[in-house]
Formats: C-alpha cells, sequence, structure tokens
C-alpha cells in the first residue's frame, strides 16, 4: 500500500517523495513478506483483488489528503466531514453493485442466521454495532491523513495489518 501511495501522489499530484521516504518501504514491504511467507497457499486471483484494494485505498488516501490541503477545502470539510462525505459518496455508488450482485443472497443469509438460533433483531443490532465500529475505525483513520502526509498514513496501515496477520 505505501508503494501505491508514493506512485498514485508522483502520477496523480506530481509530488515525488524523498529518496529517503523510497528506501523506508523496503523494510516495509520485507516485513509483509515475511509476514505473509507462512502461508503455504498462493491465488492469483486473491492477489489481484489485494492489489486492486491497494489502489483503490490509496487513491483514496491521496485524493483526500489533497482535498484537505486546498487552500479552500470547503465550509466545514475537517477530516472527519471529509470522510463522512468520501463513505456516502461510496455508499450512493456501492448499494446498486452490492444489489445487483449479492441481493438475492440476502434471504438465505438471513435464513441461515435465524436457523442457528439468532433472531433477525440480534442480527440487524450486530450489523449496526459492526457498521459504527468500522466507520469510527475509518474516521481515525482520516485524522491522522489530516495530519500526517498519505505515505505515513500508509506505512502505519500496513505495520497494522502485519501485527493482525502475525497475531491471527
Amino acid at each position: 500500500e505505501p508503494v501505491f501511495t508514493a506512485l498514485i501522489a508522483l502520477t496523480v499530484m506530481r509530488k515525488n517523495m524523498p529518496w529517503q521516504v523510497w528506501l523506508s518501504m523496503m523494510p516495509v514491504c520485507g516485513g509483509v513478506a515475511l509476514a505473509s511467507a507462512g502461508e503455504l497457499s498462493f491465488s492469483w486471483g486473491c492477489f489481484i483483488c489485494a492489489m486492486i484494494s491497494n489502489l483503490v485505498y490509496a487513491t483514496r488516501g491521496v485524493l483526500s489528503k489533497a482535498s484537505m490541503d486546498m487552500a479552500d477545502p470547503g465550509e466545514n470539510m475537517s477530516a472527519e466531514n471529509t470522510f463522512a462525505v468520501v463513505t456516502l459518496i461510496a455508499f450512493v455508488f456501492c448499494i446498486p453493485a452490492a444489489l445487483i450482485l449479492e441481493g438475492g443472497k440476502i434471504g438465505a443469509g438471513l435464513a441461515a442466521a435465524t436457523a442457528t438460533g439468532m433472531s433477525s433483531a440480534v442480527l440487524a443490532q450486530m450489523v449496526v454495532i459492526t457498521g459504527i465500529l468500522y466507520y469510527t475505525y475509518n474516521e481515525m483513520a482520516f485524522l491522522v491523513l489530516g495530519s500526517v502526509a498519505p505515505v505515513t498514513q500508509s506505512v502505519g496501515n500496513t505495520v497494522k495489518r502485519v501485527v493482525v496477520i502475525v497475531a491471527a
């Protein structure tokens, strides 16, 4: 992810990172490779999806940081509000695709959840709580992004991923 972030900053924003930043990404990439080395299976499909995820996440970070750094970002466009707007836009664009691709499976998913003895009210409550916690986690990431460079934020996110991989 940090490599994608630096490349997007270079190509889209025409902002090159100092050579020390590029050099500092080597141990980050090596650490991710080392943490992932214990995984014996490999799937090109999963690898491609992971790279697309890195690309999209890095693009969001670079462009959001650019909008935060504008001379006039707009009224009340703090890091928290920028994240809220980006999230609402993503929600509007993703809902049709989610309904087309997964809409037919909603009933089967509810039936499977209730078959385990979970009520639909408890399931709804868990979905809402999960959504709130995930939103809060990402809003914190945007608060960090508001204070540091996009590459620094993506390095922190990568370290978080390595910790999760090693802990799992």
